[in-house]
């Protein structure tokens, strides 16, 4: 899912583009009749261009922040963990009302003026419901503004694709996850020889055409295995092999360079008691032996290359009907 959405303004920007845009096309109109004639149909073009140029606006806004209800259970959490979910669902039903306030006034004015045969009564219509307009605007100053902030956050979100066989790359910090990532797709991450260097979600996707393959691969922030603490980078990934990964490919670093193998091993128990399938990828076999690789391969049935690691992936899909690929 996208979170492509548009930079929300304040009360006033809104307010002001919509009154300009009304003057604007009544003073281009020509009309006819007596005084009154000509006032009543201009001020029916005034709330009409209101009714659209200001609804719209609130709409747009209404309709591109996705509800939090049709959030799939990856982006829920996310967004709990990043926002305050009930402000967000508070806010966006906020510019619902305001939309359907606006369009309220701007049918009860025509109604009016299109029955008024007074001069007074035109211009008195006209002004009491342009002010109710702008005061329905002016109310959700602060709900225009928190969505705005939401929205900052939101373009920080991953884009992960639903319908689609997912892979989450898990691990701690440092053990070749982002490098394995590189090498099983075209995707060009950063890489850096420090811990925690990946600050978010990266997706690379591993397409086979003409065996009509093609895998959504996440390559997860690091964990340091410490649950009932995690920071936001952490609880990304957890999230990301809860809701979103089909299949989880731990990988561990056995070269003693980085984490102790008893802190790993413990990692790999998690993934045991969350019940979720994996394969286990060695890193960094380079700086093994073949006989220290081999033994470790069987003690862990691990893959010690990409070439083993995409015939486990290949099997494991093809045992579930329906992750086939």
């Amino acid at each position: 899912m996208a979170f492509n959405l548009q930079k929300i303004e304040n009360p006033d920007f809104y307010i002001d583009f919509t009154l300009r845009k009304a003057r604007e096309r009544v003073s281009v109109k020509s009309f006819k009749g007596d005084k009154v004639a000509k006032n009543r149909q201009a001020e029916l073009i005034r709330f009409d261009v209101i009714d659209t140029v200001l609804s719209d606006k609130l709409r747009n806004i209404h309709l591109s922040y996705p509800r939090f209800d049709d959030l799939t259970d990856f982006y829920k959490e996310l967004v709990k963990i990043t926002i305050d979910a009930g402000q967000y669902k508070k806010s966006c039903a906020a510019i619902k009302w305001a939309d359907n306030k606006v369009s309220f006034f701007c049918r009860q004015a025509k109604s009016r003026i299109a029955k008024s045969r007074d001069l007074v009564d035109i211009k008195k219509t006209r002004d009491s419901n342009i002010g109710r307009i702008v005061s329905v605007v002016k109310q959700i100053k602060s709900n225009l503004k928190y969505l705005d902030e939401c929205r900052r956050v939101f373009k920080d979100y991953p884009t992960i694709k639903s319908g689609l066989n997912t892979i989450a790359l898990y691990g701690f910090p440092n053990v070749g996850k982002t490098t394995l990532l590189t090498k099983l797709t075209s995707a060009t991450p950063e890489i850096s020889n420090y811990a925690f260097t990946t600050k978010k979600i990266n997706i690379g996707y591993h397409e086979q055409p003409a065996k009509n393959i093609k895998l959504q691969i996440l390559d997860t922030p690091g964990t340091l295995n410490r649950f009932n603490k995690m920071n936001l980078i952490e609880k990304q990934a957890d999230l990301a092999l809860k809701h979103c990964a089909d299949l989880v490919v731990v990988v561990l670093d056995l070269t003693g360079t980085t984490y102790l193998r008893e802190d790993q091993d413990r990692l790999l128990d998690r993934i045991i008691e969350i019940k979720k399938p994996f394969i286990v990828y060695l890193s960094k076999t380079d700086m093994m032996d073949k006989e220290t690789i081999e033994k470790l391969q069987q003690e862990y049935n691990a893959a010690g290359s990409i070439e083993i690691l995409i015939d486990g992936i290949k099997t494991h899909f093809k045992k579930h009907p329906n992750l086939a690929i």
